[in-house]
C-alpha cells in the first residue's frame, strides 16, 4: 500500500483509488484491500462507489460471523499456518477497523443525503464496540486453551519484557476497542435527529475516553441543563471549571461542528523477540519471533479555524494510531501463544525431515523457516491518524473561513443553514485536502 499512501498525502484520492485492486473473495488481503479502496473513494467524494466497496466488505464479515467461531478461532485452528505464518491466512479485521467501517458507511449515506441508514450504520458501529471488549477476552482464552491442547508452554513474559515499549505512541488510552471519535460522530446524529437523551449517552462514552475535550464538555453541559440531569449538572459544575459560562444563541445564528481528520495511521513495523518453548514431551529450545509493532512516528498536528479574524482551536477527539497501537498491544499475549504453536509445529517438522532426508533436508527446512518467519504487519492503512473536532456558532449564509494547520493555510467555503446542525468534514494530508458539509 506505500504507493497508494503516497498518492493519498499529495491529494491524488482518485488515482489512488483506482490502483488498489481488491482481486478474488478467496485472497487473503480482499477484504482489507476492499477497505482500503473504499477510504481512498471516500476521499475523493466518490459517495456512491465507496458506499458500495464498503458494503462489500461489510458482507464478507458479516458471513465469516456466521461461519461457526470464525473469529475466535482465526489464526490458531487453521492449520496453514503452522508451517507459514499469520501473512498466509485471510486477513482477521480487528475492532477498531470493524468499528471504523460503519462510521464511514454512514458517512457516505449522509453524503446521499439518507440520514436514517446513517443511523442505523452507527447504531451498528456502537454494537461492535460493546462487543469488542469481551470478545477479546474470549479469543485470548482460546489461544491459551489451544497451546495446552498441543502440549505446549510458551513463556510469553519474557517476549512481553523484550517487546518495543508503545506508551510514547498509545499515551494515554484506555483500551483499543472503544472509538471516541465514533462516540462523538454518533452523538452528532442523535443530537441532530433531535433523540437527546441517546446523544447525552454517547457523548458522556466520548468524554470518558477524551475527558480534556472542551467542545464535548460543553455539549454535555448545556446538554444536561436541558434534560434536568440534576446530579450530572453538579459534578459538570465540579469537572469543568475552566468552562466559560455558556452564550446564548439567537436565530441567526446556527451551529457548525467541524471534524478533522490529519494525516494518515501510521503503518506496523516488525520486531523479533526470544521466546523460550516448553512442551509436554520434554522438548524445550528458544525460538525467534517476528512481532509487529507501533513506533512513534513524529508529532501531532495543531489546527485552527479563523473565521472573521476569531481564532477557533481545534481539541483532540481520538488518535487513530494510538488505538490501534493499543489493541495491539491488548492482542500481544494471544499472539505470542499462536506464534509459539507454529514455531513448535516448525521445529517438529524440521527434526523429522533431518531424521529423514539428511543433512540437506535439514538445511533447507532450516532456510524455510527462517525465510518464513516474518511478522503480519497487515492493517487498514488509508485510515487518518488523527480526529480533531471544533464546536462552534457561525452567523447564517456563506462562510468562508481558513484552515490552519502550523504551516499552511487553507480556504474553506462553504453555507451554514438555519436551524441545522452544520458538520462540516474536513481530510487534510500533506498537500490534500477536501472537505464536505453535511447539514443535519
Amino acid at each position: 500500500m506505500q504507493p497508494q499512501r503516497t498518492l493519498v498525502a499529495q491529494g491524488q484520492f482518485g488515482l489512488a483509488a483506482d490502483s488498489i485492486e481488491p482481486g478474488s473473495p478467496t485472497e487473503h488481503n480482499h477484504t482489507l484491500l476492499l477497505l482500503e479502496k473504499g477510504r481512498a473513494q471516500f476521499l475523493a467524494q466518490q459517495w456512491q462507489q465507496s458506499l458500495e466497496t464498503f458494503k462489500q466488505a461489510d458482507a464478507v464479515l458479516v458471513a465469516q460471523d456466521k461461519a461457526a467461531q470464525y473469529r475466535l478461532s482465526q489464526g490458531i485452528n487453521q492449520l496453514s499456518t503452522a508451517i507459514s505464518n499469520d501473512n498466509a491466512i485471510i486477513y482477521a479485521v480487528p475492532s477498531y477497523e470493524r468499528t471504523l467501517l460503519h462510521h464511514y458507511l454512514a458517512l457516505n449515506y449522509l453524503a446521499l443525503q439518507q440520514p436514517e441508514a446513517a443511523l442505523v450504520e452507527i447504531r451498528r458501529a456502537n454494537l461492535q464496540q460493546e462487543k469488542a471488549l469481551a470478545e477479546h477476552q474470549v479469543w485470548l482464552q482460546s489461544a491459551v486453551d489451544k497451546a495446552k491442547q498441543n502440549g505446549i508452554l510458551a513463556d510469553t513474559q519474557s517476549a512481553l519484557n523484550a517487546y518495543p515499549d508503545m506508551s510514547g505512541v498509545i499515551g494515554e488510552l484506555k483500551n483499543g476497542y472503544q472509538n471516541a471519535y465514533t462516540f462523538y460522530f454518533s452523538a452528532l446524529l442523535y443530537d441532530a435527529a433531535r433523540e437527546y437523551n441517546s446523544a447525552y449517552i454517547d457523548y458522556k462514552r466520548a468524554l470518558e475516553i477524551t475527558p480534556d475535550n472542551i467542545y464535548v464538555q460543553r455539549r454535555l453541559f448545556d446538554l444536561a441543563n436541558q434534560l434536568n440531569m440534576v446530579d450530572d449538572i453538579a459534578q459538570f459544575e465540579r469537572d469543568f471549571r475552566q468552562l466559560k459560562p455558556r452564550v446564548e444563541h439567537n436565530t441567526s445564528t446556527a451551529r457548525v461542528v467541524f471534524l478533522i481528520e490529519s494525516g494518515l495511521i501510521a503503518a506496523k513495523q516488525e520486531v523479533r523477540l526470544p521466546v523460550p518453548i516448553r512442551s509436554s514431551d520434554g522438548y524445550y529450545g528458544v525460538f525467534n519471533v517476528a512481532m509487529p509493532v507501533y513506533q512513534p512516528d513524529g508529532q501531532a498536528q495543531s489546527f485552527s479555524i479563523i473565521d472573521e479574524g476569531r481564532r477557533l482551536d481545534a481539541a483532540p477527539i481520538a488518535k487513530l494510531t494510538a488505538m490501534a497501537a493499543k489493541q495491539l498491544q491488548e492482542d500481544l499475549t494471544g499472539q505470542l501463544i499462536r506464534q509459539g504453536i507454529r514455531l513448535f509445529a516448525k521445529e517438529m517438522l524440521r527434526q523429522k525431515v533431518a531424521k529423514e532426508a539428511g543433512d540437506w533436508g535439514n538445511l533447507l527446512i532450516n532456510l524455510y523457516n527462517m525465510a518464513s518467519e516474518t511478522a503480519d504487519t497487515r492493517s487498514w492503512s488509508l485510515l487518518p491518524n488523527e480526529a480533531l473536532v471544533i464546536d462552534t456558532h457561525l452567523a447564517l449564509g456563506q462562510h468562508g473561513v481558513i484552515l490552519r494547520d502550523g504551516r499552511h493555510q487553507h480556504p474553506i467555503d462553504f453555507k451554514v443553514q438555519a436551524g441545522k446542525l452544520n458538520l462540516v468534514l474536513i481530510s487534510v494530508q500533506n498537500s490534500g485536502i477536501t472537505s464536505q458539509v453535511f447539514p443535519l
